[in-house]
């Protein structure tokens, strides 16, 4: 089968997965929120399709490399939309348990679509093309997220379940479209998927810089809602800034191919920097118009910190879809431990607290690995 035009296709199928995604994410917090959910609950229910996504992103991928990228897709799609409406059932029954349990589920079936789908983005790509080709991933999916993010609200507002009826509906129409589109099947055999046998140091640190970004933008689109609500921020108001959070991301994945002229250390240690010592500002900040700003920055840095990871994990995975895993591990790990974290402090502390743990994370992973890694490539080159 031709791969022409197969990251095209793999770019509209993100924009309509990601759509739904985003009108989820949103959805499910504010839900727990109206049921009358403590903080520390708020961070878990909505961290829960998360929780699911980071375990199986390494447990579906020896599955995806077997099976094919194309069967990954519609497998996963397909019984993400089940969850779906399984969680749109929780919302008519009013049952948090079930909310959190769906929303995990649906979490472990994303994990067959995502790195199926990223992996995709870079077939038929020209090596010296493949940054311009994830820029228009990375437009792709996070246009849709903003998009859902910034409706979800507005739509809850007049009805708790349109969102969730939006969301199934939409998966459901990326499953059929990943069935009837022509996309290569990709599979690769055990032993004989041909990563590169060291992976450079650097790629760890981004993948560790993608998790403190995950960790920060996820603890933040869980917990405004909760911290808004006190603050006297209407659904549709909440809605909107994070609307921009996200518009944030798509302006750096707009000027990544031509600001990032290389991928390097300096990139990689100071955007995780700038991104924690941004979010710190979250947990001071009550104005809306400031919060505004703030969260269209930390937009903007943590789109040029999922450049960098996602970069560095395709270009030295081989034909197996082992780095997208590593990438989207970090997006569900940094995404379950920065609401959970995130919504225990909360519970018995000040929001100053809450979002200073990116910067505790960022301290951690510079000094267990960052250092150590530049302080052996330095030795390496000498």
């Amino acid at each position: 089968m031709s791969e022409k035009g197969t990251w095209k296709k793999a770019c509209g199928l993100a924009v309509a997965m990601d759509f739904g995604g985003g009108l989820l994410s949103v959805a499910v917090p504010m839900t727990a929120v109206r049921l009358q959910a403590d903080a520390q609950w708020v961070g878990i229910i909505g961290s829960a399709a998360l929780a699911g996504y980071t375990v199986f992103c390494f447990l579906a991928q020896p599955l995806t490399d077997r099976w094919g990228r194309r069967t990954s897709m519609i497998v996963g799609s397909s019984l993400v939309t089940l969850f779906c409406g399984l969680m749109t059932l929780a919302v008519a029954l009013e049952s948090l348990w079930l909310l959190g349990v769906a929303n995990f589920l649906a979490g472990v079936f994303y994990a067959f679509f995502w790195p199926a789908t990223q992996a995709m983005s870079g077939v038929g790509v020209p090596y010296d093309k493949l940054l311009f080709a994830l820029q228009a991933y990375n437009l792709s999916w996070s246009s849709g997220r903003m998009i859902g993010t910034g409706l979800s609200g507005v739509l809850f507002e007049h009805n708790p379940l349109a969102p969730f009826l939006l969301g199934t509906f939409v998966s459901g129409l990326v499953a059929l479209a990943a069935s009837f589109l022509s996309l290569p099947n990709v599979k690769v055999e055990a032993g004989n998927d041909d990563p590169a046998t060291q992976i450079p140091p650097i790629v760890t640190a981004a993948q560790l810089g993608n998790f403190v970004r995950s960790f920060a933008v996820i603890e933040i689109v869980v917990l405004l809602p909760k911290l808004g609500k006190e603050w006297g921020w209407t659904e549709g108001q909440i809605s909107g800034l994070l609307f921009l959070l996200f518009a944030g991301q798509i302006f750096a994945f707009i000027v990544a191919p031509f600001v990032i002229r290389k991928v390097n250390w300096g990139w990689v240690l100071g955007t995780k920097g700038v991104l924690s010592g941004l979010t710190l500002l979250v947990g001071i900040v009550t104005t809306k118009w400031l919060m505004a700003l703030i969260l269209s920055a930390i937009g903007v840095v943590a789109g040029l910190m999922a450049v960098l990871s996602l970069y560095l994990s395709i270009t030295t995975q081989g034909q197996s879809v082992k780095g997208s895993s590593r990438h989207e591990a970090g997006v569900g790990a940094g995404g379950v431990f920065g609401p959970v974290l995130g919504g225990m402090v909360l519970q018995h502390s000040l929001p100053l607290l809450t979002f200073a743990l990116p910067i505790g994370l960022t301290i951690l992973t510079v000094a267990l690995w960052d250092w150590k890694a530049m302080k052996f490539e330095s030795k390496v080159r000498s």
